[in-house]
């Protein structure tokens, strides 16, 4: 449904001016609402005056048995901040159009195995839907955008069909170019999207110039939501060996993508990486849309964000883990 219908059909005058004049980056914390027009007056869009800023929220929910959960209503839905209850100003349960980085290691460690990533990564962007984009970014050693996000899905699928395996790994330096690229992806800034990032890779980073931390301080600074895919060592083991994965390397893919809401996979082999990518094909499909006004803080730093399904408390809830305010969030 358009999304100018969904906000005529829930009939919230005073809050139809805000939601439908609603300007935000998917790659951006926070976003500038335009305050209503007066009679006589420009339309909201074309004036800037409100100081009013939403935190925006991509929301995954699962049920016990870690299925998403369709069907939730706002009311489903409580926010928190720093503990302490916010109020939701913007729902959507139909997500709109995503812009989705495929991170793709090409490192030595992938030779042999290559084919397979290229099958799984193909068949995730067959996924998308008119509307959505999707960008190839290919590192080793080097990094190479292979292309740059676009509706054009066959020229990207070629684009994963050209990498090659040879050289070292700066999984790091990908993952913060990227992030950056992506809250600069914006063409049309009235326009709603979400973002999105799968990144493959034996995790053992030992070429980048970026460090984890610069990393993470940069995820939580977007709302982007990262999957990390640490997959077996060989396409053809039948267990993992975990010995290949530093302790160390799953600890800070881990905390990358549960900082932004998204999640690790370690696939036992190659061959499941299919298996990994329609699960986050699917969980892309299912994401929900909240957005809220937080109070004025004197104080600048990160923001912890929670969300909870309290009428449902058998589900969990999963969304980045906060944002960052005043200097700490133009710092960069």
């Amino acid at each position: 449904m358009p999304f100018a219908s969904i906000c005529r059909e829930r009939g919230r005058v005073a809050r139809a001016a805000l939601v439908c004049s609603l300007v935000i980056s998917a790659a951006l914390p926070r976003a500038q609402v335009p305050a209503p027009a007066s009679a006589g007056e420009a339309p909201a869009q074309d004036r800037f005056r409100s100081k009013t800023e939403l935190v925006v929220l991509q929301v995954a929910v699962v049920d016990g048995h870690g299925k998403f959960v369709p069907g939730l209503r706002e009311d489903d839905f409580a926010v928190y901040e720093d503990g302490k209850p916010q109020t939701v100003t913007y729902f959507a349960a139909t997500s709109p159009p995503l812009d989705l980085m495929l991170l793709i290691d090409t490192s030595a460690s992938m030779v042999g195995r290559m084919a397979l990533a290229q099958d799984a990564a193909i068949e995730l962007v067959r996924t998308l839907k008119p509307g959505d984009r999707a960008g190839v970014v290919l590192f080793s050693h080097q990094l190479r955008k292979a292309h740059a996000l676009s509706g054009d899905f066959a020229e990207v699928e070629s684009a994963i069909k050209s990498a090659e395996a040879m050289g070292a790994t700066a999984v790091y330096e990908a993952l913060y170019v990227t992030l950056r690229d992506l809250a600069r992806a914006r063409v049309d800034p009235g326009e709603q999207r979400r973002s999105a990032i799968v990144v493959l890779s034996d995790g053992e980073d030992n070429r980048s110039h970026v460090e984890f931390l610069d990393v993470l301080s940069e995820a939580r600074r977007l709302t982007a939501t990262i999957f990390t895919v640490l997959p077996g060592p060989f396409p053809d083991a039948a267990i993992m060996d975990a010995t290949r994965v530093k302790p160390n390397a799953m600890f800070e893919m881990r905390a990358i993508a549960e900082a932004t809401g998204g999640r690790v996979f370690t696939p036992a082999t190659m061959t499941d990486l299919g298996r990994v990518y329609q699960e986050i094909a699917s969980e892309l499909r299912h994401q929900y849309w909240l957005a809220y006004a937080p109070q004025p803080s004197p104080l600048d730093g990160f923001k912890r964000i929670s969300v909870r399904t309290e009428t449902h408390p058998g589900l969990r809830a999963r969304t980045r883990s906060g944002y960052y305010v005043g200097r700490e969030a133009r710092s960069r």
